[in-house]
């Protein structure tokens, strides 16, 4: 008997977790944008180009960035970023430093909540050498670069 229950409760606890992965598994639409200029995103370097962009399905904190080719691709843990409005246009918006470009957030036009990366190892290095005085002044605050995507 006691097993009996014990079965029917794994059981329960499965369907339970099943049924909540599904509800999370919903797939967001997919962004593609044509980037002017290489850029580095959870420590590896993207030449320009087109790059199609996907939140994986059950993974909501996962998102994988992948060269229209597909010759450059990575997966990248992310974060939400709560805005004050619904955005006005699907964006991504990046950090420069000097020529150096990192991406930092993503925007869905309509929505609210937009999609953030923490800062990479090799983002945190460059900040270091700003701070350590060996790049030009004027390039030690990051300037935030933002490209539309139609």
């Amino acid at each position: 008997m006691k097993n009996r229950i014990s079965r029917n409760v794994v059981l329960l606890s499965l369907l339970v977790a099943v049924a909540a992965i599904s509800v999370m598994a919903q797939v967001r639409p997919r962004v593609t944008a044509q980037i002017p200029f290489g850029f580095s995103v959870a420590n590896q370097t993207m030449p320009a180009g087109e790059y199609v962009i996907q939140a994986q399905a059950g993974a909501n904190q996962m998102v994988l960035i992948r060269s229209r080719d597909s010759k450059a691709a990575v997966f990248a843990l992310t974060q939400g970023k709560q805005g004050k409005r619904d955005a006005e246009k699907t964006k991504l918006v990046f950090r420069r430093y000097g020529s150096q470009y990192y991406l930092a957030q993503i925007w869905t036009k309509g929505e609210t909540e937009g999609t953030e990366f923490p800062t990479s190892r090799s983002e945190r290095q460059t900040m270091k050498s700003l701070s350590d005085g060996r790049l030009a002044k004027a390039d030690t605050e990051p300037e935030l670069i933002t490209v539309v995507v139609d």
